[in-house]
């Protein structure tokens, strides 16, 4: 039986605009200014390599190419992608088998730097060109013979299927993509596409999602599909002056299932998903700003470059200050309006529980905390902020410090007994490069505590309250949803 039916590939919707990231955007703004000073430092031309490797080695990894244990993951991509490194047990495949094809991916992506600095346009012969380039060292891939079973035959490389290549899925369905004589007038018209959308300005998370969705649509090649989507991906955001689109293993799961979602139409959550992604290497380059590897070539230069850091610093101060105090009275909008709209909320739903759970009987005692304090104060008040910090480095974030801020919890009980707090917190930081505010949501009770949103919210120095209103509205709704759902399964 047929599940997805191939149909030509499709054009944006009339309404993109509404699938961009006014948050992207605003962070993107102020990354152009720190990485004029950055680019050529040590720290920054390390931290693109170990993303290239992380691209390398996690695009085949996503595609069942190879398995590496993660703690030898990690150390390839500090340390290089040397066969040495991955002893036996540590892979599914000897180390002689697995490398060439790391390198091939890395090749590649390096490959795309050089694309965009050369200026050049997008077309098939180049796209044709990554894919023989990606399987340099894959001879076969996955066949069905005329029996049905699954059987290795030799890889085609670096041109256009000559057969079907529909998979069937567990249940039986079967997955239509492109028929292969259709092929060459498919991806002609994708790059024609692509063309408009640079033309019209259609954001670096957007074109990117719509460019690798349409491509994956396609299937042009016998095999290599999904790293050749990545890599376009990847070469729409390093073009912008984004970072190469890394799917970590972790991610598989959501990010097939934003794939199967733009198939049937909706193309907003793979794009937020591209967003949250590259949100993650933004935040990561930018914190480079202030944590620039010093030279250690000798004691002597260490010294030296402290005391130089310690007189900038110092000339730095006046300047910092009179920037925060404009930044806080910002913040400071901010964060009341968006306290505002959490509390009203959060009443409301108490009205709600009450009148709900009386009318049936087995009553509970709701209490609601407020605390309209900076969370230096709370801090002082013995207020817990430990579980704030795993949660944010959970995120990757920088945890609540003696900073502005404010927190809501939100306690249910039975009897003498909590059943369930979970809790919201708000704050800004003083030392902050960038980030206006940010917001974490999460489970105190029972143990161990446990985050009640994929990500925390965010919003830059560079965003309007006007966008981030409804987005930390989407945020905070998302967030009470599994808040009480988790109390509803403790019944």
């Amino acid at each position: 039986m047929t599940g997805y039916k191939w149909k030509p590939i499709e054009d944006l919707p009339n309404d993109w605009q509404k699938l961009a990231s006014s948050e992207l955007a605003g962070l993107f703004a102020v990354w152009k200014e720190k990485v004029v000073t950055l680019k050529d430092s040590p720290a920054y031309l390390e931290f693109q390599a170990r993303l290239r490797r992380e691209w390398a080695i996690e695009t085949g990894i996503i595609e069942g190419l190879y398995d590496i244990d993660r703690g030898v993951t990690r150390t390839l991509i500090e340390r290089g992608l040397h066969a040495s490194l991955i002893a036996h047990g540590d892979a599914n495949k000897p180390a002689e088998e697995i490398i060439p094809m790391l390198k091939d991916h890395e090749a590649v992506v390096e490959g795309l730097f050089d694309f965009v600095g050369q200026k050049r346009e997008l077309s098939t012969s180049y796209i044709k060109q990554v894919h023989q380039a990606l399987t340099t060292h894959q001879e076969t891939a996955t066949g069905i013979d005329s029996s049905g079973r699954q059987t290795q035959i030799s890889l085609l490389r670096g041109d256009w299927k000559k057969w079907p290549n529909n998979p069937t899925r567990p249940d039986g369905s079967v997955h239509e993509y492109c028929p292969p004589e259709q092929v060459a007038s498919e991806m002609d018209r994708l790059i024609e596409i692509h063309k408009q959308h640079l033309q019209g300005g259609v954001p670096p998370e957007v074109e990117s999602a719509w460019l690798h969705h349409r491509f994956t649509q396609i299937h042009p090649f016998q095999d290599g599909n999904g790293r050749v989507a990545r890599a376009l991906a990847s070469l729409v955001l390093i073009r912008a002056g984004w970072f190469p689109f890394v799917v970590h293993r972790d991610d598989r799961t959501e990010y097939i299932d934003c794939l199967e979602k733009a198939d049937w139409g909706d193309l907003l959550p793979l794009v937020s998903a591209f967003g949250r992604l590259q949100k993650k290497a933004l935040n990561q380059a930018i914190k480079l700003s202030g944590n620039v590897l010093l030279p250690n070539d000798s004691v002597e230069q260490i010294i030296l470059a402290g005391a130089r850091y310690l007189k900038a610093k110092e000339e730095n101060k006046r300047l910092f200050i009179e920037e925060w105090n404009k930044l806080r009275s910002q913040y400071k909008q901010v964060a009341e309006a968006l306290q505002v709209i959490t509390m009203e909320r959060i009443d409301e739903l108490v009205s709600k529980f009450d009148q709900m759970v009386g009318e049936i009987g087995g009553r509970q005692n709701i209490s609601i905390k407020k605390y309209n304090y900076g969370l230096g104060y709370m801090r002082n008040a013995a207020i817990d902020l430990g579980t704030s910090a795993m949660i944010a480095e959970r995120f990757g974030i920088e945890a609540a410090t003696m900073s502005d801020g404010w927190v809501c919890s939100v306690q249910i009980w039975q009897g003498n007994s909590i059943q369930i707090q979970f809790q919201f917190d708000f704050y800004t930081l003083r030392n902050s490069n960038w980030r206006l505010a940010c917001g974490l949501a999460y489970i105190t009770i029972p143990g161990p505590s446990k985050p009640l949103s994929s990500e925390a919210f965010e919003c830059s120095t560079g965003e309007p309250l006007t966008t981030i209103i409804p987005r930390f509205k989407q945020w905070l709704e998302n967030a009470l949803i599994l808040g009480f759902d988790s109390w509803r399964r403790q019944l």
